[in-house]
């Protein structure tokens, strides 16, 4: 499994109950993925580890 930091460059209101989050490397490498795809974030809160899954709905590769 590739894992890779990342951080939020961006985030857009698209409606009440929905959020965009554009995503960037924290190296500034380009981030190779398609629309589809299937990824898990991991996150760090108060010293315990979260993971929460999401899909990617566009690419602008």
């Amino acid at each position: 499994m590739q894992q890779i930091k990342v951080k939020i460059a961006k985030i857009v209101n698209e409606t009440p109950d929905t959020l965009s989050f554009y995503l960037e490397q924290v190296d500034g490498a380009p981030i190779p993925y398609i629309a589809g795809q299937f990824i898990t974030l991991l996150f760090n809160i108060n010293s315990n580890e979260v993971r929460r899954s999401y899909s990617l709905g566009s690419s602008t590769n």
